[in-house]
């Protein structure tokens, strides 16, 4: 009797520890299927912008040696996907090299992929311009948005720019558009809220753009004295996530160095600004961050 009163004992033991295996074995495959889901979405969606790629030509040279006539897109193919392209990104050496929309507001396309799409497969939405700015690109601050995905894509590698020596590696980005191509050279890289008015895309006078700008540099986390404030005369602003506050921006401010537009304002087509100061000129400007 001794034995079969311990037998019993024993399998009613066994039986949570039964349940506790199969919860496990359940809750791993549950979390593999999830992986798995979320993986081919992002495989999905940087597939499709990878198809999107064969818009840009970039010649073989180093990009170091690039200049704005090594840069060209196709911008018949992409119109004819999307007629909302007003641009696109491309910073040699990252994964930034996207097509640049331009919505109704500035919540469209957070969300919508390049080619209209909505819904779990587009939650990576297309880099856009702000809504307020002007379609020639005749505003002293232009401002590009871009999510920061946990995959590295769109913008989330200027989020690392606020190492010094991440941020000197992709000092040069390029901004290609119908009108013509930009030459932009990051001056600032600082952590602000989605609650502080940071953007603005108009300005009362050249004063109030450079009190813009000087605040812009002064708030740097790094260091880039050879874009001196007083020196730019238009700017590009990129604003992603930061997520070590709530509600955290990743803000990188460039400012344009050359253009190839004939009708910029701002920079005469062909020129640098950088090459507008002379060396002695640069170091009485100081030094930015």
């Amino acid at each position: 009797m001794a034995r079969r009163s311990s037998g019993a004992h024993g399998r009613t033991s066994s039986a949570p520890l039964i349940v506790v295996r199969w919860v496990s074995g359940l809750v791993l495959v549950l979390c593999l299927l999830a992986l798995g889901v979320f993986g081919f979405q992002y495989w999905y969606q940087s597939d499709a912008y990878s198809k999107l790629s064969a818009a840009l030509s970039v010649s073989d040279k180093a990009p170091s040696e690039l200049t704005l006539s090594d840069l060209s897109v196709d911008w018949s193919y992409l119109a004819g996907i999307n007629p909302d392209v007003v641009g696109w990104i491309y910073v040699p050496g990252t994964p930034i090299s996207y097509p640049v929309v331009k919505g109704s507001d500035n919540q469209e396309y957070l969300h919508k992929a390049f080619d209209g799409s909505e819904g779990f497969l587009s939650s990576k939405g297309t880099i856009f311009m702000e809504a307020g700015n002007s379609l020639d690109l005749s505003d002293r601050n232009l401002v590009l948005y871009g999510h920061h995905m946990r995959d590295g894509s769109m913008f989330a590698c200027t989020d690392d720019w606020k190492d010094q020596a991440e941020f000197d590696k992709h000092r040069d980005l390029f901004f290609l558009s119908p009108e013509g191509n930009y030459h932009l050279r990051t001056f600032s890289r600082f952590n602000t809220s989605g609650s502080e008015a940071v953007v603005r895309t108009s300005f009362v006078d050249d004063a109030d753009f450079a009190s813009y700008v000087d605040d812009k540099a002064s708030r740097s986390l790094v260091s880039a004295s050879d874009v001196p404030a007083a020196s730019v005369s238009q700017m590009f602003l990129l604003s992603t996530c930061e997520y070590t506050r709530n509600d955290g921006r990743a803000i990188t401010c460039a400012s344009v160095v050359e253009t190839t537009n004939p009708n910029d304002p701002y920079v005469k087509a062909g020129t640098s600004t950088s090459l507008a100061l002379t060396e002695d000129e640069l170091s009485a400007l100081g030094s930015l961050g």
